[in-house]
């Protein structure tokens, strides 16, 4: 080799196509797509949760939802369980930040 030469000298990393290697790869590759699971479905819920925030239902469609009358969510009112919104008119809407609160307690669930 002439003095002006460079050498350059590679190592690469042994490959090993045993059952270790596989099972290492397996795992790993599960883990990830888990993650990748888990952080899809809280960026989901985030995003729901904020376009939640702002919506509103009339009492038509709340009780629609509970599967209830006009009259229980008139009583459900008078309990304290959920109240209007104030709109300077007559006609009833509730936050849907209120209903899931009312849903998350466990008094009613949203009937399919």
């Amino acid at each position: 080799m002439a003095s002006d030469e460079v050498s350059v000298i590679t190592t690469a990393e042994p490959v090993d196509y045993g059952f270790d290697a596989y099972m290492k790869k397996l795992i790993e590759e599960t883990v990830k797509k888990e993650v990748d699971n888990r952080l899809y479905n809280i960026m989901c819920k985030i995003a729901e949760e904020k376009s939640v925030e702002n919506k509103t239902l009339t009492a038509k469609e709340l009780c629609k939802r509970w599967n209830i009358s006009d009259n229980t969510l008139r009583s459900r009112e008078n309990e304290g369980v959920i109240h209007p919104l104030e709109t300077g008119g007559k006609k009833k809407i509730y936050s849907m930040k209120d209903v899931k609160n009312v849903e998350a307690s466990g008094v009613y669930k949203m009937v399919c």
